[in-house]
């Protein structure tokens, strides 16, 4: 049996690729730095922590947008089969993740980074996209509690990932679960709220009644927006942000050290 895929939609797969740029960006400055190119302390320069912020909140923003759309798109068995096997894709990057980092950086290694808080954001996703009226408060707790709350008792090792500790811990990507959950959820319920599905259901309930007046309404949603041609190679990287995500360090980093043995 073949899995039904959920439709593509190029303006999210636009937004996400221009994240993932943001990001390859980033990272590119964080090896500069690290080879001695550049002098920039990325840890505690408050331009260098804001880029940061806003591209992971990006990110998260629209994982969890796209995580709702994929609900509404396949039938139930399908759907359960794609988001396992897309959840265990994503579990075994964040493993290799965990052992190439414990190599190249020993006393750093990333226990719980984006990947690995994706995985578990995802689950809890799940379940709570059939209790959308949750969402919004629970996003709002999960700020709060993440951005204004700490304790000396997150700072065991074992406790770590949950965020809300009296410090930062010594890792090369920490994304805890809290306030990080607040984003996903945000965008979960966004989501929830744009999908052209859910627009069918307001229309067959009667809220617009007018065969022409929903042909339009669906028309002009946001979602069937088609960015310029020039944006292709954008959405591309959009659609495949898991695989550039992987392999993009590793070719800058052997571009640099390539660099670095032809010119220095």
């Amino acid at each position: 049996m073949t899995l039904a895929k959920s439709p593509r939609y190029p303006i999210i797969d636009t937004v996400r690729g221009v994240a993932i740029l943001a990001m390859m960006a980033y990272h590119f400055g964080f090896d500069l730095s690290m080879q001695g190119y550049i002098v920039q302390d990325l840890n505690h320069s408050l331009p260098w922590l804001v880029a940061r912020s806003l591209i992971l909140s990006t990110f998260l923003l629209v994982s969890g947008f796209s995580l709702a759309l994929a609900q509404h798109h396949t039938a139930p068995l399908h759907a359960a089969k794609q988001r396992w096997l897309r959840l265990g894709r994503i579990a075994g990057c964040a493993f290799l993740v965990s052992v190439g980092s414990y190599f190249m950086f020993p006393e750093s290694w990333i226990f719980f980074g984006v990947l690995h808080f994706i995985v578990l954001a995802t689950m809890l996703c799940w379940f709570l996209a059939r209790h959308e009226k949750w969402l919004l408060p629970l996003a709002f707790v999960s700020l709060g509690l993440g951005l204004l709350y700490q304790s000396a008792t997150f700072n065991q090792p074992m406790l770590q990932w949950l965020g809300m500790m009296t410090f930062k811990p010594i890792t090369e990507d920490y994304v805890p679960m809290l306030p990080w959950l607040g984003l996903i959820f945000i965008g979960l319920r966004l989501g929830l709220w744009a999908s052209p599905n859910k627009l069918k259901e307001t229309l067959a309930k009667g809220k617009l009644v007018k065969e022409t007046l929903a042909k339009e309404k669906l028309a002009k949603w946001p979602l069937t927006i088609t960015p310029p041609n020039t944006l292709k190679p954008v959405g591309f990287l959009g659609r495949h942000s898991l695989a550039v995500y992987m392999l993009h360090q590793p070719i800058l980093l052997g571009l640099l050290s390539a660099y670095g043995a032809i010119f220095r």
